[in-house]
């Protein structure tokens, strides 16, 4: 796991989107089932795709990723971390923890860079 950041939030906004990379190592595919953070009340897994023009985003309940790959979560579309009910507002530089919660594997928990996507 590795590249997770997130973008600055503004004040008036109660949610925000976490990008990482999921890598597999061995023969065995990983499921992510959902995570959790100290910076909100709940983090939900997203998918958000364009149909006929239209953006929409809708809560998946597990990603599964094939065994010796990596999956890149990033925005412009594609699946990420939905941040729901933000503690408080974060600004670029901070960061905050963030356990991924898997079927079957261990929980792995990440350290979440705030910063501008770019």
């Amino acid at each position: 796991m590795g590249n997770a950041f997130s973008p600055p939030s503004p004040p008036s906004v109660p949610h925000g989107a976490v990008y990482l990379d999921i890598s597999v190592e061995g023969d065995t595919p990983a499921v992510l089932v959902g995570a959790s953070t100290p910076a909100s009340e709940s983090v939900e897994i997203h998918d958000m795709r364009m149909d006929d023009g239209i953006m929409t985003m809708r809560r998946v309940e597990r990603i599964e990723v094939p065994a010796g790959t990596t999956l890149s979560l990033r925005p412009g579309g594609g699946y990420h971390l939905m941040l729901l009910q933000l503690v408080a507002p974060y600004n670029e530089s901070d960061s905050f923890p963030l356990t991924l919660d898997f079927a079957e594997r261990a929980d792995v928990q990440v350290e979440v860079s705030v910063q501008r996507a770019e």
